[in-house]
């Protein structure tokens, strides 16, 4: 069994941050009801605030957990780093991190006049709020498969002593594919979501402009 890597510094800081920023939003959420009123409405900041405090949450358990694990030699640190659980569980936390907080702000009342707009009151006969939701799932579906393969990548690059600054993160999936064979099919991937998600968003931007949204 890979063990686990002892905690640091960095990593309480992290995770404290990201729990407070979470209860932050979860007590900006329950001083206000749910409902369609603009200024009243608080779904959005319960949303993104309870996917951030149980990430927040998550990450301390494992502070407390692993804080006084043995250090680990660069050969168990490699094998840490490229568990593919590690890979799951990132997996899932961007997944769902990404796909709660831009489904919160698409369901937010602010954005719903931009919907009626685009898809009309009623889409397929369905309430408007539900038409929205399912039809950003779908979209949502290749988020995952990138996220695992990115991962992939960006572990065995740590495993290999790179971090994870924004140009190290490139460099990674760039590069790093190209010195192991079997990441390759990973970066491809990568690659055609990416590109998949850049292609929607212009094709958003020429739509509004063309329609005056």
């Amino acid at each position: 069994m890979t063990q686990a890597v002892r905690t640091r510094l960095v990593d309480w800081l992290v995770c404290v941050a990201v729990t407070l920023v979470g209860g932050l939003f979860l007590f900006v959420g329950v001083l206000g009801p749910l409902g369609t009123n603009r200024e009243t409405d608080r779904t959005a900041p319960l949303l993104v605030g309870g996917v951030l405090f149980a990430i927040g949450l998550w990450g301390l358990r494992s502070c407390v957990r692993n804080r006084h694990a043995e250090p680990l030699h660069p050969a168990q640190l490699a094998a840490a780093w490229n568990d593919p659980k590690r890979v799951l569980l990132a997996t899932i936390l961007c997944s769902v991190a990404m796909y709660g907080a831009v489904l919160s702000a698409m369901l937010h009342p602010d954005s719903m006049p931009t919907s009626v707009k685009v898809f009309g009151e009623r889409p397929l006969g369905m309430p408007l709020r539900l038409f929205v939701a399912l039809f950003f799932t779908l979209l949502s579906v290749p988020i995952p498969v990138g996220a695992w393969h990115s991962y992939r990548i960006l572990f065995r690059a740590a495993s290999e002593g790179r971090g994870f600054s924004k140009q190290e993160i490139i460099m990674s999936l760039l590069r790093t594919p190209s010195s192991h064979p079997e990441l390759r099919r990973s970066r491809r991937i990568v690659l055609g979501v990416g590109s998949f998600y850049l292609a929607l968003m212009f094709g958003w931007i020429a739509y509004a402009a063309a329609r005056g949204i």
